[in-house]
């Protein structure tokens, strides 16, 4: 068993310790940071093409994706392990030291996602001083500061499309009633823009996430579906 550690927004977090999401999309971005065996194998055919795959020979979960140039398929290992591993959350925090002294082991650890629902705003700090928090962003989280551990219990790879109500349900969204009689409710992932179904609200949120970066939902991107539970003892 390995561990991997993941990035997760403070309301994914949330969605996560709440028991509403179960699942996490990923691209699958081969040649960048993925290991890459290429494997003689026939081409199945001259358009690009990808297809899940636990055949070859160290067993380790992936895809197999034509070369863009056209000769073998190439095998992409999942780079978030298999079922059986575990993934640790990486999220925005602070510690206690800050800012005098770096992290240790022995500091208070805050996490953002603890604070949305606070009437003075995620960065206010549930202090008598009243102070404002700077939040430190997910990637410096060390281990020893994370709270959230996470069993994988399957992996496939599928278009960003493909996802239904039921996995966008899985992927953390909630309904929102409505506020007042002017509004209506509707399904969430971060809170604030509601739909009218659970797939479109989260289209919205992939597109925040990855439309800037080229990567949004009208190009159907190959994702991985990480399927996991939260490890809770």
């Amino acid at each position: 068993m390995k561990e991997t550690p993941i990035l997760f927004s403070s309301e994914m977090v949330h969605a996560i310790l709440s028991g509403k999401k179960t699942q996490t999309r990923r691209m699958v971005v081969p040649g960048r940071g993925y290991q890459s065996t290429w494997l003689d194998v026939e081409t199945i055919n001259s358009s690009p093409r990808l297809y899940t795959c636990h055949t070859n020979p160290d067993r380790r979960f992936g895809a197999q994706m034509e070369h863009p140039r056209g000769g073998p398929l190439g095998w992409v290992a999942s780079p978030f392990g298999q079922p059986g591993d575990r993934l640790w959350v990486r999220e925005t925090w602070q510690h206690s030291n800050h800012p005098l002294g770096p992290f240790d082991e022995d500091c208070t650890v805050f996490y953002r996602a603890d604070y949305l629902d606070d009437p003075h705003g995620p960065d206010g700090e549930k202090s008598p001083e009243g102070k404002y928090r700077t939040w430190r962003p997910p990637i410096h989280m060390p281990r020893a500061a994370a709270r959230i551990t996470l069993d994988i219990t399957a992996i496939r790879v599928e278009r960003l499309q493909d996802i239904d109500d039921a996995d966008a349900l899985d992927e953390g969204a909630s309904y929102r009633p409505a506020p007042n009689e002017l509004s209506h409710g509707g399904w969430t992932h971060d809170g604030w823009y509601v739909h009218d179904s659970a797939r479109e609200s989260f289209r919205t949120l992939w597109n925040g996430l990855n439309a800037a970066r080229g990567c949004g939902w009208d190009v159907n991107p190959w994702v991985w579906v990480i399927e996991f539970a939260r490890k809770t003892a």
